[in-house]
């Protein structure tokens, strides 16, 4: 039976990091995206052990979870170049609140500035977002309506 829970939980975890991987979209915390990679390769590698009876107490699993936070650590110290965060809110649709036209900025960790981008965003729920880029310059004034909200997610400061 917690083979059958392990094989669930590996299903579902995977296949959120598959999508937010391969389509547009966008885990919008760090903490979350780490958890969700976290328990996909927990699950894959305690449902192996258990089927193939490695498992047969508790240290080993323990320990097994320590070793892949630990890795899963390391690796998005060297590998995650951080979470996206809003600067300006451009056009907001007139019908759906939830769906905006967003300046985003995102500090480079190793080279000491922020890349930018400009992003059509439908939050979907909390943490989770659809994102795609886009071309502001053909903006249809009839669906979209200018606000230019500051939002300053990065705090970055104005002078």
């Amino acid at each position: 039976m917690k083979q059958i829970y392990l094989f669930l939980l590996f299903v579902i975890s995977f296949s959120i990091a598959a999508v937010n991987r391969y389509t547009a979209l966008y885990i919008n915390n760090g903490a979350v995206h780490f958890l969700v990679l976290f328990v996909a390769l927990c699950s894959l590698v305690l449902l192996i052990g258990s089927l193939l009876g490695y498992f047969k107490s508790k240290k080993p699993v323990i320990i097994t979870i320590i070793i892949i936070s630990t890795i899963l650590s390391i690796r998005s110290f060297f590998v995650w170049g951080g979470d996206w965060k809003t600067q300006t809110i451009v056009f907001r649709d007139k019908q759906q609140s939830g769906h905006t036209i967003e300046i985003q900025m995102r500090g480079d960790r190793f080279n000491f500035g922020y890349r930018k981008r400009i992003v059509e965003r439908r939050a979907l729920m909390p943490y989770f977002d659809w994102i795609h880029d886009v071309d502001t310059t053909h903006t249809d004034t009839l669906v979209w309506r200018r606000i230019n909200e500051h939002v300053n997610e990065l705090d970055l400061y104005n002078y």
